[in-house]
């Protein structure tokens, strides 16, 4: 069963998204978003590659948890791309959506990439899913449950991977399995555990725990890539032609260069503000940031969208982030 679904893009991949469209392609920190965007987006699409083996799990009860991000009593996060939580044993599941000629470097721990952009190093995702592995032992033990055996496996989700280790890698023949047989892999994990920890009490306590205690990861985003409020692009961006700005006629928007129509375009603009800029906004900077005139204009689209009356309008909370 799955409690906590990855459906929609994380917030943090949605702010790249926002960047990538309201700054100019012409900014120096623009390729680096570009290049960030584009490798969480794969990460992306490799996490959502687990969804279809996981759902041919044939024991029972088991509990799912994707792009889980927890907090340590050293106020620390860790994020684990999956979680799947059954009452005799966890199993974190690290995804890595790598295509090339991949080796696992057991001396050097370290995983290498070949592919025709040429050779690159990354970090070793046994170690990484290693490292979660003992931090979620130390948060359930920090909230008195049973010491529960947490397993790990790094799941390769790029059927264009060709995957190489030493013979001597233990830990790569024994960790690493490629997405075609994680269903199978998974059910061999289990076959040893036959004690229960969990009774069914404190497995629904656990899934409540988990989904209380995420914390998604949404950063101020402007800061890293050298930005400021100034370069982000303003204005309805046209959802035919992506031409910005759309012009306000009518009681609709309108795009100058495809003609296209739109009653609803300003809420993706509010949206953007919201993932970008900050989550609450005053009538005039909608204004400058719309590129409306009239404040009255403003006040009778934030009503139609639902917002908060307040002062000033509340944006996260009421937008949803799924438009």
């Amino acid at each position: 069963m799955i409690i906590k679904s990855n459906d929609k893009p994380p917030l943090y991949l949605q702010q790249l998204e926002a960047l990538m469209r309201r700054v100019s392609s012409q900014h120096p920190s623009y390729q680096k978003i570009s290049d960030r965007y584009r490798n969480f987006s794969a990460g992306y699409a490799g996490e959502r590659a687990l969804n279809y083996p996981l759902s041919l799990l044939r024991f029972s009860p088991h509990f799912v948890f994707f792009d889980l991000r927890l907090q340590n009593a050293n106020l620390s996060f860790f994020q684990m791309d999956c979680v799947v939580i059954t009452p005799y044993v966890a199993i974190i599941i690290e995804s890595k959506n790598v295509a090339g000629d991949v080796y696992f470097d057991h001396r050097f721990r370290q995983m290498i990439r070949k592919d025709q952009d040429g050779t690159m190093a990354m970090p070793d995702p046994i170690e990484q899913v290693e490292g979660q592995r003992l931090q979620l032992l130390e948060w359930l033990d920090q909230r008195g449950y049973p010491r529960v055996p947490v397993e790990k496996l790094v799941v390769m989700t790029n059927r264009n991977a060709v995957l190489r280790s030493s013979d001597s890698h233990e830990d790569a023949l024994k960790y690493v399995v490629r997405l075609d047989f994680l269903t199978s892999k998974l059910e061999q994990i289990l076959v040893p555990y036959i004690e229960r920890i969990l009774p069914k009490k404190e497995s629904t306590q656990l899934c409540d725990d988990f989904l209380a205690q995420h914390k998604e990861y949404f950063p101020s985003i402007l800061p890293p890539f050298h930005l400021t409020q100034d370069d982000i692009v303003k204005g309805v961006i046209c959802v035919a032609c992506g031409a910005v700005p759309m012009a306000r006629c009518y009681g609709k928007w309108q795009c100058p260069a495809c003609q296209a129509t739109s009653k609803k375009a300003h809420l993706s603009a509010l949206k953007d503000y919201a993932l970008l800029i900050r989550s609450w906004i005053f009538n005039y900077e909608a204004q400058q940031f719309l590129q409306i005139d009239s404040r009255h204009t403003v006040k009778r689209l934030m009503q139609g969208a639902h917002l908060s009356m307040d002062r000033p309008y509340v944006l996260r909370e009421t937008i949803n982030f799924s438009i």
